[in-house]
């Protein structure tokens, strides 16, 4: 009986040890073939967005050195040469009897304008008399009454008192930036304000022109209507008054081209005797510290050069010895962060690291959105050579952050995959995928920032492989667990 017993507990063990194996086993084997995931739970950070494009270096900062006047050229520079503001940069030598001559021939053509001005004026005073008398008499013959030109005339020489002194204001602005003593921004603003007048003298004279042109216009019809029309005095005398006013407003008009003749002499002649009183040689100097760069192919020791011609230009280098140069940059569509005022890296092609830049200005050229950065640095760059430019952005700190690959759509909207643990009995943990429904709140290429309309406790599924979706059971293959 004992020895049954024993038989009877021996079969009995091993029954169950068999059916315990068994029943392991295929949840082992179950298991096996579930998907296998990685987990991660939602962790604090920031959100970094860079923007990256190529792009070409240029030297933003540089100097045009230009002859003014025509001669024979002496160098004192090479190519490369560092210099010092002062220091001397050019020659030009002119011929001191050629000078001599043209000024002669600028004061002889000075004196013959002046003449035909004289001539001018005292025929305008002629024919103003001629108008004033028979401006009265028009009376006679039509009721229609002439524009009031006395009044836009004077505003005409007020415009014009504006103008010389505007041109003066220029000249002198323009000679300090030539002297580097002044900044090459007021004289630009002089500049424009010398134009704006300039523009508002023809708009005064166009306005003049069209009340003369209507007054012709209502006088001829008042011609044509008048029943005495036909009376040859008559049509005498309206035809006088229509060609005196006419020949004087064509007087006025070469005046004032005789008055330009005028100006234009006057600066000639003032620039060639100052020229002259100099013997003819004019010295050019470096208006910054800087570096000779970009002397034209030819430009030599004994050469003839004319006036305004350019010679080299002095690339500006500061009290620290630093170099600035600008690039264009078209970031991508979504770079849409990048503004004015932003640090850049920038990559050289061919150096080693990287150099600051900074986003100087954002311009709009064609509908393409263009970032000007400029670049201050001790590397002396030729110009013209391929770049990278990066700008980044951090965001402001996140309490929730996934990779990209943690998020799905469809077309409910966007949602992520959590993973619920459930207790098996002593088979342990199964693992259930569960939807939870999420909006992006910042997100770059690798990661982004989220929110989600309820507590999310669980850890998301951030890789997976095979397809999963809400209820399926899964495996943990990866990342962080429970």
């Amino acid at each position: 009986m004992d020895a049954s017993k024993k038989i009877i507990v021996k079969i009995s063990g091993i029954f169950l040890g068999v059916l315990l194996f068994l029943t392991f086993f295929s949840n082992t084997v179950a298991t096996m073939n579930l998907p296998g995931v990685s987990l991660e739970f939602p962790k604090d950070g920031v959100i970094k967005q860079t923007a990256v494009a190529q792009t070409t270096v240029e030297y933003a900062e540089s100097i045009p050195v230009y002859t003014g006047q025509e001669g024979i050229l002496t160098m004192r520079v090479r190519e490369g040469d560092a210099v010092r503001q002062g220091d001397p940069l050019f020659t030009v030598t002119a011929d001191l009897k050629e000078l001599r001559e043209r000024s002669n021939a600028e004061t002889n053509k000075l004196d013959r304008a002046m003449v035909n001005i004289r001539r001018d004026e005292s025929e305008m005073v002629f024919l103003q008399n001629k108008l004033d008398t028979l401006v009265p008499d028009r009376q006679q013959v039509t009721d229609v009454d002439p524009p009031d030109i006395a009044a836009i005339d004077f505003e005409y020489a007020q415009i014009e008192a504006d103008i010389k002194n505007a041109e003066a204001d220029y000249a002198a602005l323009y000679a300090l930036y030539e002297a580097g003593a002044g900044p090459l921004s007021d004289a630009g603003e002089a500049a424009r304000e010398l134009e704006s007048l300039r523009l508002a003298l023809a708009r005064k004279e166009e306005e003049k022109e069209r009340l003369l042109d209507k007054y012709e216009g209502d006088l001829a019809k008042a011609i044509a209507d008048d029943v005495n029309a036909n009376d040859d005095k008559q049509r005498a005398f309206l035809e006088e008054l229509q060609n005196t006013r006419r020949e004087l407003e064509n007087f006025r008009f070469d005046m004032e081209l005789r008055h330009i003749d005028v100006r234009e002499a006057r600066q000639a002649l003032e620039i060639l005797n100052a020229q002259i009183a100099t013997g003819g040689i004019e010295n050019i100097y470096a208006q910054s510290g800087g570096i000779i760069r970009d002397i034209p192919a030819g430009t030599e020791s004994g050469t003839a050069v004319g006036k305004a011609q350019l010679l080299a230009r002095l690339r500006v280098v500061n009290e620290a010895g630093r170099q600035t140069y600008r690039m264009e940059a078209e970031f991508p569509e979504r770079a849409g962060f990048v503004q004015a005022g932003m640090p850049a890296r920038i990559k050289i092609n061919g150096y080693r690291g990287s150099q600051p830049g900074t986003v100087e200005r954002i311009i709009n050229r064609g509908g393409k959105r263009i970032s000007v950065i400029t670049m201050n640095t001790e590397l002396s760059l030729a110009g013209g050579e391929s770049a990278e430019a990066a700008v980044e952005k951090l965001s402001r700190a996140y309490d929730r952050v996934l990779p990209n690959s943690a998020f799905h759509s469809d077309d409910y909207g966007l949602y992520v995959h959590y993973v619920e643990r459930k207790q098996n009995g002593i088979l342990g943990y199964t693992y259930a995928v569960m939807r939870q429904p999420v909006y992006i709140l910042e997100q770059n290429d690798a990661e982004a920032a989220f929110g989600a309309y309820n507590d999310i406790d669980y850890p998301i599924i951030v890789n997976s492989d095979r397809p999963v979706e809400a209820g399926d059971r899964v495996k943990i293959v990866g990342g962080e667990d429970f």
